[in-house]
C-alpha cells in the first residue's frame, strides 16, 4: 500500500520532535514546568509624565539585567538615549553598571549595603537627581499594577512569549492613552 505522498505505510513509530534543553537544574518536572510558565516583566518608564516607553516580557529563568539591556538596546536603535536609569536592588551588579557606564547612562540604582560596585559610588549618589530617581523609580509598579488589573495580563490569554509580548504592547499603548488623557495642560 502506498499513501498519497508515495511513501510506504508502516507501523514504525514517528521520530520524536526535538525540544530545546530545559535550563533549570533540578529533578522535579512539575517544579520546572511551573517556573518556566512564569514571566518576568521589565518596563522603561518616563519620569516626567509617567508614560510607559517600552515593555519586555521574558521567561522567569532569564535575568532582570538581561531584559533591561534588551530594552535599552531597542531604545538605542530608535535613537532614544536616556541620561539616567533608576532601578531597584535587583539591578545592582558590576556587569549592569558597567553596561550603563559604557552607554553614558548614569546608574541611579538602589544600592545594596556592603556591596562595592565600580561606577556606582558617592560620585553618583551624592546628587539631588539620584534622590529624585530613587523616589520616582517605585512608580514603575503603577504600570505593572494597571496592566495586570485592567489590561488582562494577570493571566495571559495567549500562549508563547511572542504573542504575550504583542498583547503587552497593546495594553501598554492603552495605558499611555489613559495617562495622556489625564495629563494637565501646562499653564505658562
Amino acid at each position: 500500500m502506498v499513501n498519497i505522498r508515495g511513501e510506504r505505510r508502516s507501523n514504525a513509530p514517528t521520530p520524536p520532535i526535538p525540544r530545546p534543553p530545559i535550563r533549570i537544574p533540578g529533578s522535579c518536572a512539575k517544579a520546572r514546568q511551573r517556573i518556566q510558565a512564569q514571566l518576568r516583566w521589565s518596563a522603561l518608564r518616563e519620569n516626567r509624565h509617567g508614560l510607559c516607553v517600552d515593555l519586555k516580557i521574558t521567561a522567569a529563568v532569564d535575568t532582570e539585567t538581561g531584559a533591561a539591556k534588551a530594552v535599552l538596546d531597542r531604545q538605542r536603535r530608535k535613537r532614544i538615549r536616556p541620561s539616567t536609569l533608576g532601578a531597584d536592588k535587583g539591578y545592582h551588579s558590576k556587569d549592569f553598571v558597567a553596561h550603563l557606564r559604557r552607554r553614558k547612562i548614569a546608574p541611579h540604582l538602589a544600592m545594596i549595603d556592603g556591596r562595592k560596585t565600580p561606577g556606582l559610588d558617592r560620585r553618583t549618589t551624592r546628587h539631588d537627581g539620584y534622590a529624585v530617581s530613587q523616589r520616582k523609580r517605585k512608580r514603575v509598579e503603577e504600570i505593572f499594577g494597571w496592566i495586570k488589573a485592567y489590561g488582562g495580563l494577570r493571566r495571559t490569554l495567549v500562549r508563547g512569549l511572542g504573542r504575550v509580548q504583542l498583547h503587552a504592547y497593546l495594553v501598554g499603548a492603552a495605558y499611555n492613552l489613559l495617562r495622556l488623557a489625564r495629563l494637565q495642560p501646562m499653564t505658562g
